[in-house]
């Protein structure tokens, strides 16, 4: 990275009911939903620590104590490497990913929005005052979180989102990229596909949790808006992989897509 800036800590919110994909969701959480055999929440861990990221505060919700086992059993450290040693006996490789040397499973409420769960869960860094990745525990990306982590720096902005080509069924918003690429809409609804979607792999800065007011509840509909308006937003451009797993027909395509090109998730 030319700035040779690395974020360390990151958030995933992983604290909703996953309604809209109710045929895995009635027994686990969203997050813990498969994709290859492996839960998305784990492609997701993966992806920020080949970046740099060494702190990743998973913030939880529904379900928040069957991450919390997960992350603590045997079937999560049989995804790493396993080495047979000389008399035959199974050797686990440390199961969480090199380089992640803390990882945090914080229950932030059951029914808590997505702008208090972020300030929750910022409560849990070993740091004050530095900036954080946040994303959503049901996408995934191969976007370079070092490009987006330059355009951070560069632009000079309190949010830096990872912006993504129009999906029907999201919201969209514009980036006017004569002005730092600094997002100049937001809408619910378009019929333009010349427009982009918020992919999030945001970074946030610091002063963020200070902009989250105790009555926002939706980040991305209360507090992202506000920040829009102040010109506080900027985008980085991914033209590249980027899925969500929000219903039953995602979840299928999502695995086929793992079978067909695995590199997209595999770090």
């Amino acid at each position: 990275m030319k700035n040779n800036k690395v974020v360390k800590h990151a958030i995933i919110l992983a604290g909703g009911r996953g309604t809209r994909l109710a045929e895995q969701t009635k027994t686990i959480p969203k997050s813990l939903v498969e994709v290859g055999n492996v839960p998305i929440l784990s492609h997701i861990i993966n992806h920020l620590v080949y970046y740099g990221v060494e702190h990743v505060v998973v913030a939880g919700g529904y379900k928040v104590d069957l991450i919390k086992e997960y992350f603590m059993s045997d079937r999560y450290k049989y995804q790493g490497s396993i080495t047979i040693n000389e008399d035959g006996v199974n050797v686990y490789e440390p199961h969480l990913p090199k380089g992640l040397k803390t990882l945090t499973i914080a229950d932030t409420g059951l029914s808590t929005g997505t702008a208090q769960r972020i300030k929750r869960a910022a409560e849990y860094f070993d740091e004050e005052n530095v900036p954080f990745y946040m994303t959503y525990g049901d996408s995934v990306s191969d976007v370079n979180l070092s490009e987006v982590t330059e355009t951070f720096y560069k632009r000079n902005n309190k949010l830096t989102l990872t912006a993504v080509q129009y999906q029907e069924r999201f919201g969209i918003l514009s980036v006017d990229p004569a002005n730092n690429n600094n997002i100049t809409k937001f809408a619910e609804k378009s019929m333009s596909k010349d427009e982009f979607i918020n992919g999030g792999f945001m970074i946030l800065s610091p002063e963020i949790i200070d902009c989250i007011y105790e009555n926002d509840n939706d980040f991305s509909k209360d507090t992202m808006p506000r920040l829009q308006a102040a010109g506080e937003i900027s985008a980085h451009i991914h033209l590249g992989f980027w899925a969500a797993m929000d219903t039953q027909r995602d979840y299928e395509e999502l695995n086929n897509i793992y079978d067909k090109k695995p590199q997209f998730f595999l770090r």
